[in-house]
């Protein structure tokens, strides 16, 4: 059975395993839920969307060259993946705690919550939008040049990020505790309560609005 999506014609598979094998011309589309656990699929060949909830935590599988979106909750914890140069869309939540993926070139968008403590990303160049939390504590990644909201809590306790110049609105509290960024030059509103102790934050030239308290020192 084929399947239009965006324009694009796919083959759409049930089984997991069929869906990372298949050899042909088409684009594939997984129905449902992929589970890489307890599997030997190492590679995930012409998968491009999976429509459900993916998990590839404790899983073997090294390789996701084709795979586009995941519709649903998506954990990569300790898993062998180390690049997805072509995931754009992940609409669930993401996990990346303690994984060794390293580049995220095209992602854009994460739909609810996304964690990235302790993960080895160091770049997110085309990142926009997080429609949930996020937590980038103790996390290697230096820029997010693009990201331009954070629909819930943003954490940005002891992380290497440098720099936000896009980034206009925090919808929950913020915490910039011991992290690097020094200016966030677009940054208008912070829904909650913004935490600035120890910070290098000396720049805030369009803020308008903080919804809760302001903690600049202890």
């Amino acid at each position: 059975m084929t399947k239009e999506v965006n324009g694009k014609t796919y083959l759409v598979f049930t089984d997991l395993k069929k869906a990372c094998e298949y050899k042909g011309k088409h684009k594939v589309l997984l129905e449902g839920d992929a589970d890489f656990r307890n599997t030997d699929i190492k590679d995930s060949g012409k998968l491009e969307i999976i429509t459900g909830e993916a998990d590839f935590s404790d899983s073997v599988i090294e390789s996701l060259p084709n795979l586009v979106t995941i519709n649903g909750y998506a954990d990569f914890r300790y898993s062998e993946i180390k690049s997805l140069t072509k995931l754009v869309t992940i609409n669930g939540d993401a996990d990346f705690r303690n994984s060794i993926i390293e580049s995220l070139p095209k992602l854009a968008t994460i739909g609810f919550n996304a964690y990235f403590i302790n993960s080895k990303i160091v770049s997110l160049p085309n990142l926009k939008t997080i429609d949930g939390n996020a937590d980038f504590t103790g996390s290697e990644i230096e820029s997010l040049p693009k990201l331009k909201a954070i629909s819930g809590n943003a954490y940005f306790l002891n992380s290497r990020i440098e720099s936000l110049p896009r980034l206009k609105t925090i919808d929950g509290d913020v915490d910039f505790r011991n992290s690097e960024i020094e200016s966030l030059p677009n940054l208008v509103t912070i829904g909650g309560n913004a935490y600035f102790l120890n910070s290098k934050v000396v720049s805030l030239p369009r803020l308008v609005t903080i919804g809760g308290n302001a903690y600049l020192r202890d």
